[in-house]
């Protein structure tokens, strides 16, 4: 059934396949910029990786120097701050980043800072609040789940409150997303299941989420289509390019879904668990995301039935009886765990995961607050994500 009214915007160039680097002079050519300022992490700046970016912008006659790669796992308003004012100290007119979703989402709101000329990041917090045209911001994801490279979306963890705060708005689309296999391959198993998790939850959230629409709902079944196809292999098969490369772009089809839909319960416990006990996001969205779907199923149920086809393919969807379908659908993302942890040691309690028992009540309330869980098909109390955690402990 089609709703009354959605909306479906991607303004984001997307550029991905082979030599896919080779193309950001000419994007940046087509912006009337050609100083960059280059934001990734410090692993990445000292890789063969940024050789390879390094290469592909100096062939377009492209400056590569301008590399501020001072960023944590989550970034912080600090880390942003200092990235905006390497951004004026070096007279840079455009921003590159290179990496997962920290740096990513350090690009982007070192981004309002910068346009915005100011230094308070926080009146710029929450939807719509930025009044001023960004800078070309171009990214090349290194991970398989963020999304962020096509979204209009940042999350920072403000120190001083103790959260992890959402900036949102159109502004903050980037001007193209460059996915190159090249940027992919020597990514490590542990980290392509939390991040192939990560894209997993944008996909089955946006699917579910109370802003769903038709457009978004075919991007989130490809990408979870994709992930089924490829996930283990790539982790059987130790990273095999290809098949990386698969879960980098159903990132990217879940980024599309999630920008246009939004998310829910699983990202707002994930926030939480981030701000509170500070595990990897990737890792929150793979522990979470079959007990919240646990939680949502009498909701959504013929959405997740639906789901069941891209997840586990023709034979699985056709024996089971429509009626259980959906519960199907969460014990399979159950079997997936514990794959993951067979392959490659993802941990599968929060308690493994590092989060400590009396942090549950914090991460909760908190959870409860967070944006994104306006969106989530079920009302959630803060006794009730207590509840939940306590059943991820």
């Amino acid at each position: 059934m089609l709703p009354e009214y959605y909306e479906f915007h991607n303004p984001v160039k997307i550029v991905s396949g082979k030599k896919a680097l080779e193309s950001i002079p000419g994007i940046l050519f087509e912006h009337s910029v050609r100083n960059p300022m280059i934001v990734t992490g410090p692993h990445i700046s000292k890789s063969k990786m940024m050789l390879k970016v390094n290469s592909a912008l100096k062939a377009g006659k492209i400056s590569a120097d301008n590399i501020f790669s001072d960023i944590p796992q989550d970034s912080s308003f600090d880390t942003v701050k200092a990235a905006s004012a390497f951004f004026e100290r070096h007279a840079c007119d455009s921003i590159v980043a290179i990496g997962g979703g920290s740096v990513i989402d350090t690009a982007k709101a070192a981004n309002i800072l910068i346009s915005e000329k100011t230094d308070d990041l926080r009146k710029f917090a929450g939807l719509n609040s930025l009044k001023t045209p960004q800078k070309p911001l171009i990214v090349v994801p290194t991970t398989v789940g963020s999304g962020s490279e096509v979204t209009a979306t940042a999350v920072v963890y403000d120190p001083e409150k103790k959260v992890k705060t959402v900036f949102s708005s159109p502004l903050m689309h980037p001007v193209a997303a460059v996915l190159d296999p090249r940027m992919t391959e020597t990514l490590p198993q542990k980290l392509i299941a939390s991040t192939a998790m990560d894209a997993l939850t944008h996909a089955v959230e946006s699917y579910t989420c109370v802003q769903k629409n038709p457009i978004s709902d075919m991007y989130a079944y490809a990408a979870v289509n994709l992930i089924r196809r490829n996930l283990i292999p790539a982790l059987k098969n130790e990273g095999e390019k290809e098949e990386v490369f698969a879960l980098a772009n159903a990132s990217l089809f879940a980024g599309i879904a999630i920008n246009n839909s939004a998310v829910g319960a699983v990202h707002a416990l994930g926030h939480a668990c981030g701000s509170v006990a500070h595990i990897p996001h990737g890792t929150a969205m793979g522990l979470l995301l079959p007990a919240v779907m646990e939680y949502n199923v009498r909701r959504v149920e013929e959405y997740y039935g639906e789901l069941l086809l891209p997840f586990a393919g023709d034979d699985l969807f056709a024996q089971t009886p429509f009626n259980i379908r959906a519960t199907r659908l969460i014990n399979e993302v159950r079997k997936l765990q514990k794959t993951l942890n067979e392959l490659c040691g993802f941990p599968l309690s929060l308690k493994d995961a590092g989060v400590q028992t009396s942090q549950l009540k914090e991460i909760a309330k908190l959870a409860v607050n967070d944006p994104t869980m306006m969106i989530n098909p079920r009302d959630m109390s803060i006794e009730e994500a207590e509840k939940l955690l306590l059943k991820v402990f």
